[in-house]
């Protein structure tokens, strides 16, 4: 009996090694692929990135950018559709939504001019402020009010009280 019980241990001890090969196996080959399919990924990111640099550089050497071929492209499409458009929003007679849009593109046009004029100066006025958010009087009379803080002025701007003598 002994040889036996023996014999059927080292056929179920074979068996699980067995099974455990082929799990290790089975292990191995999902690894491999999954590093074959990162490997791709990685390529063909490279050969997008490579791409994309070569066109950037085309476009540099000619003078231009991506944002000035969209900025072509959007001037395009808005000449376009102003070409599609009747005679009666052309002339500015034009009602409705396609009369709106004309609108609303000349205002857009209007806003960013004010814009390029008017951010500067904002520029400027931000640029003088203290950390306190305080404008610094041309003449640097500052004063320390009776609640802690530096005004200038003739006024507290925290608490309200009028500059001592």
């Amino acid at each position: 009996m002994t040889a036996e019980a023996e014999s059927e241990a080292r056929i179920k001890a074979a068996q699980r090694e067995a099974v455990l090969e082929a799990q290790t196996t089975e292990t191995e080959i999902a690894r491999r692929e999954a590093e074959r399919t990162i490997i791709q990924a990685q390529a063909q990111a490279q050969a997008a990135q490579m791409a994309g640099m070569a066109e950037a550089a085309v476009m540099q050497a000619k003078g231009y950018s991506q944002k000035d071929v969209l900025q072509a492209e959007v001037q395009k499409a808005y000449a376009e559709g102003i070409g599609n458009m009747g005679p009666d929003v052309t002339s500015g007679g034009g009602s409705g939504i396609v009369g709106d849009m004309m609108g609303l593109g000349v205002g857009m046009a209007a806003a960013n001019a004010a814009m390029n004029t008017v951010a500067p100066q904002i520029g400027a006025m931000v640029q003088g402020m203290n950390p306190a958010g305080q404008m610094q009087s041309a003449a640097g009379d500052t004063w320390k009010c009776s609640c802690g803080n530096m005004a200038t002025g003739n006024f507290c701007n925290i608490c309200g009280k009028k500059k001592g003598e």
